[in-house]
């Protein structure tokens, strides 16, 4: 970060001060704060001399990111519209990449569940009670992308293109992707029909503020939910109770689990915990591959760290019946999740790798 931050005092030092000149905060000096896995970057709004209202500064790098900030704005409105904390959105320039945004402090639920300054427990059912009260706001979701179009689920094939390789330390037989493409469309058309609505796709106590001078659910504040889409309402429950960051313990999963089942009628539960847990595979395959990818793309091998949690959820899931089939394939080609060692080789990765 501290090198990003001197390249934009010299890069991009002015264009921000242009951006803030009819602002409040036009005196107001720049820290960095921490970075996330996407091409963005923090920074925090203070007064040189006096005790003011702070507010921070994102920067988008990249395409992608600036064509996400009217997202951003638009899901933000939506969701203080019913009484969720969401950031709100001062001012944005779509063309620089840069959004002037309420600033929720610096403790978030990561660091509340490190420093124990809140229990376990707690932090975990005021996140699912969002939840809850989000998957009743069928509106939320209208005008929001189709999960099953986004890269966030299409991205599962990322562990044969990019973890595959790297583990086994040679390219890929062509033949196997469609042959894994024909698996996983197999497995997917044996599931119920799935329960849908607003879905924030990446919902982890990472992207959850804490905000102790507010009340109830607005204790929580929602960062990251630009990608949010219409998609299966269990998805946000596997990233928040499979996290790849943190080990939840299994009684708040299954306590969680069972209070947002508890009123469901037999075919909604049943349904329900079937794409929990499709969707659980889906994600660390996603991810199995993705911090492979980034740390290829970006540079960023600090988060090869997270493998072998990612990799242990696989070798657990896939010995489930749902999955035989797929574990099969997995063991066939010399595959064993077990193991998270890996060969760091873009050489090894195909040209067309998603």
């Amino acid at each position: 970060m501290t090198n990003y931050a001197s390249q934009l005092a010299t890069e991009q030092r002015d264009t921000i001060a242009q951006f803030l000149s009819e602002t409040q905060f036009s005196d107001y000096t720049l820290s960095p704060i921490s970075a996330d896995w996407g091409a963005r970057h923090y920074f925090r709004l203070s007064h040189k001399t006096e005790q003011r209202q702070t507010a921070l500064v994102m920067v988008c790098e990249d395409e992608v990111n600036r064509k996400s900030l009217p997202a951003f704005v638009a899901i933000s409105e939506k969701l203080r519209s019913v009484n969720i904390s969401a950031p709100e959105v001062y001012k944005v320039d779509e063309a620089q990449g840069l959004a002037l945004v309420e600033d929720f402090g610096d403790v978030d639920y990561a660091l509340a569940l490190e420093r124990d300054i809140l229990p376990k427990s707690e932090i975990y059912n005021r996140a699912a009670q969002i939840l809850m009260h989000l998957g009743q706001r069928k509106e939320l979701a209208q005008d929001l992308p189709d999960f099953f179009e986004t890269p966030v689920y299409k991205g599962h094939i990322r562990a044969l293109d990019w973890f595959v390789p790297s583990r086994l330390n040679h390219k890929n037989d062509p033949k196997w992707r469609d042959q894994y493409l024909s698996i996983w469309e197999s497995i997917e058309a044996k599931l119920p029909e799935a329960q849908k609505g607003f879905t924030h796709i990446d919902y982890h106590p990472g992207n959850m503020m804490y905000l102790p001078e507010r009340t109830a659910i607005r204790q929580c504040g929602l960062l990251d939910f630009q990608g949010a889409c219409f998609g299966p309402l269990a998805y946000d429950y596997t990233n928040l109770l499979k996290d790849i960051r943190h080990d939840v313990l299994q009684s708040i999963e299954a306590h969680i689990l069972s209070e947002v089942t508890n009123k469901m009628t037999p075919a909604h539960k049943e349904s329900f915990m079937a794409w929990y847990r499709f969707l659980c595979v889906q994600f660390h395959l996603r991810i199995v591959g993705q911090v492979i990818k980034i740390a290829h793309v970006m540079g960023r091998d600090d988060l090869l760290g997270f493998l072998p949690r990612v990799t242990a959820y696989l070798s657990d899931e896939l010995r489930t019946d749902d999955f035989h089939e797929l574990a099969t394939f997995f063991h066939h080609i010399g595959v064993d999740f077990r193991n998270a060692d890996i060969t760091l080789d873009k050489s090894l990765i195909a040209e067309n790798a998603f």
